[in-house]
């Protein structure tokens, strides 16, 4: 079986979750913020050197920005 060059690799994973007083808006976290520290932590799970090695990084919307009265860029 011959693979293709343009095969995805998934090389490092990384999670991030983060708890705040129900109704303090002011403390919750940005769901940007959270997608950083995930993609921060997968890359230390991948291990020296990857880093330099990145071509291209793929995002695809997972969550609805849920903080109450932001705007919905997407309806």
């Amino acid at each position: 079986m011959t693979l293709d060059p343009r095969t995805p690799v998934l090389i490092g994973a990384g999670q991030t979750v983060r708890f705040w007083e129900a109704g303090s808006g002011e403390t919750a976290p940005s769901p940007s913020s959270l997608r950083a520290e995930a993609a921060l932590a997968a890359l230390a799970d991948a291990g020296d050197g990857v880093a330099a090695a990145i071509e291209t990084v793929v995002v695809v919307r997972t969550m609805l920005d849920s903080v109450p009265g932001t705007p919905r860029p997407f309806g």
